[in-house]
């Protein structure tokens, strides 16, 4: 019984945890925020590929799919809430490793402070790290996208934000 009230109080902090990072409480939408919901799992099957983007998008703007130009293959998706703002998330992978790119409903937020910014095909990056991940923070069509998971190379994530599709826009 004891040990059984154990995991139960573990579990409800687990969730508890998840909701504060996930539901609007406290600070407003940040690109960290956006960021951390790259450690939660998928909670839908990934969108299905139309072209040279996914059947998924937030405020007009699609998400890409990856896998015949870089074999990133969309695996799962999930919408969340950070700070009062929509977003939704698909997750890809590739070689073993898992990326999340989230797209933030509303006006563009700040990059996060510290970050490297280059402009790359027309597209201006801010490139950071968080810990063990690598993320990049860039802006399409008036909306924040966030990329960030562990990689080999962190201009992997540069050259993923930088592409637009070979010959639909994705926006």
């Amino acid at each position: 019984m004891r040990k059984w009230k154990s995991m139960l109080a573990v579990g409800v902090a687990a969730a508890f945890a998840l909701l504060l990072l996930v539901l609007p409480w406290g600070a407003g939408p940040t690109t960290q925020r956006a960021a951390d919901i790259a450690k939660l799992p998928a909670t839908e099957p990934a969108p299905a590929a139309s072209g040279a983007v996914l059947r998924a998008e937030v405020d007009g703007v699609r998400f890409p799919d990856w896998e015949r130009q870089f074999g990133w293959r969309a695996t799962g998706m999930r919408r969340d809430e950070i700070g009062g703002r929509r977003t939704t998330t698909v997750f890809y992978e590739h070689q073993g490793h898992r990326i999340a790119y989230t797209i933030v409903s509303g006006p563009p937020l700040k990059p996060p402070k510290g970050a490297r910014t280059e402009r790359v095909g027309g597209v201006l990056i801010h490139r950071y790290t968080d810990g063990p991940r690598d993320a990049v923070m860039f802006v399409r069509d008036g909306r924040t996208c966030v990329l960030s998971g562990v990689v080999h190379n962190p201009m992997t994530l540069v050259k993923l934000a930088a592409w637009r599709g070979d010959t639909e826009r994705f926006s």
